[in-house]
């Protein structure tokens, strides 16, 4: 029986495994530049017409105009962070992922880079509000009773209970890592 497996992991399963493949740094700040383009874009839109809608009568085409104007001054010198805040963490990852691979040609060796792949990245590697350091003790006694407690099949809500900017893959894999009995 183990030699069948063997032969059966050699030849179907192995090929069926995803190439192993990071993130260059380029690809990295492209990602966050075009998360930040994204974000700009959704905030524009959605201030415009809030603003359009709270006038007592339709602007002019030249209200409209200067109210565009303006508004693009507004987010030129907003961060990240607080765009994503504002949007409530809420972003249209599919676009994101359009434009990182606008001709849907794969580089050489990298995978296409899908809304899930780019959020994932984005989560692990850019956002700012990702706790990126060791688990405290604390922490991981914490994390502990909040799975001992039978949440361990949503690791986002996990994630939430314990708080301090951890995710939910950082709470699963520490867990199973680390705290698993």
């Amino acid at each position: 029986h183990s030699r069948e497996s063997r032969i059966l992991n050699g030849r179907v399963l192995r090929t069926l495994r995803a190439r192993r493949w990071s993130w260059p740094s380029c690809l990295t700040q492209q990602l966050g530049d075009v998360v930040l383009a994204q974000l700009q874009e959704d905030t524009l839109r959605q201030r415009f017409y809030d603003r359009r809608a709270k006038l007592l009568q339709p602007p002019s085409e030249k209200g409209e105009q200067r109210l565009f104007v303006e508004l693009c001054l507004e987010l030129r010198s907003v961060q990240l962070e607080q765009l994503m805040a504002e949007n409530g963490d809420i972003l249209d990852w599919l676009c994101v992922a359009e434009k990182m691979d606008p001709n849907n040609n794969d580089v050489k060796g990298r995978p296409h880079l899908g809304a899930a792949n780019c959020k994932i990245h984005y989560e692990h590697k850019i956002n700012q509000a990702v706790n990126r350091s060791d688990f405290s003790a604390d922490e991981d006694r914490i994390l502990g009773a909040i799975v001992e407690l039978g949440d361990t099949f949503n690791w986002d809500s996990v994630a939430r209970k314990l708080g301090g900017g951890r995710t939910a893959w950082q709470c699963f894999a520490r867990y199973h890592g680390h705290l698993q009995r």
